[in-house]
């Protein structure tokens, strides 16, 4: 719970002070503040607006709670049992869900390519980053084309690719289908 906590503060932070120093001009009513600053001979004045204020607070508070709530699902909910269950229910096909699937475990072997190849370029005393896009790219490829072979080799069809039948009670459910109503609520909400 605390980890999410402090994860969600990263965006709802950031978003704060982006609104708060780069306002657009219909948010620039009510003088709240003026605050000067002198640093060395660098003379830096800022204003505090109302709106602008109230708009930041508002929506770095609905940035933090729709990211505080996607955190803390992430950690508790399994997504790859959420995605077989809709796969076994015919909400989502079944090639959809293995595509979704081979692109979640994907990413950390990329992750792991990427650090490889960063190390490599600086042993070699390469700079530019477009010279390392290349070799991750042809990794992406061997990747998705391995897990392709795999997919065919192991019979690669509807009736095959799920041999278990992945079962979420109730709770599970309409907790599931809470989290997603309040994300598209928040989603929709204009400040």
């Amino acid at each position: 719970m605390s980890k999410s906590f402090l994860v969600s503060l990263i965006p709802s932070l950031s978003y704060f002070i982006m609104i708060f120093f780069f306002a657009e001009e219909n948010l620039k009513r009510g003088l709240l503040y003026e605050i000067s600053l002198n640093l060395f001979s660098l003379k830096i004045v800022l204003k505090i607006y109302e709106t602008q204020l109230q708009y930041a607070i508002a929506a770095s508070f609905r940035v933090f709670l729709l990211s505080f709530l996607s955190f803390t699902t992430t950690f508790m909910l399994d997504i790859w049992q959420i995605f077989k269950f809709f796969m076994i229910k015919k909400v989502i096909s079944f090639s959809y869900g293995y595509a979704f699937s081979i692109a979640l475990n994907s990413v950390s072997s990329i992750i792991d390519e990427v650090r490889r190849v960063n190390f490599l370029m600086k042993n070699r005393k390469v700079s530019p980053f477009y010279k390392g896009f290349l070799p991750v790219l042809v990794f992406g490829i061997r990747y998705s084309e391995l897990a392709s072979i795999s997919l065919i080799s192991r019979g690669f069809s509807e009736k095959r690719t799920i041999f278990n039948e992945e079962k979420i009670n109730k709770n599970e459910f309409i907790t599931f289908l809470i989290i997603s109503i309040i994300i598209l609520v928040m989603l929709l909400i204009r400040t």
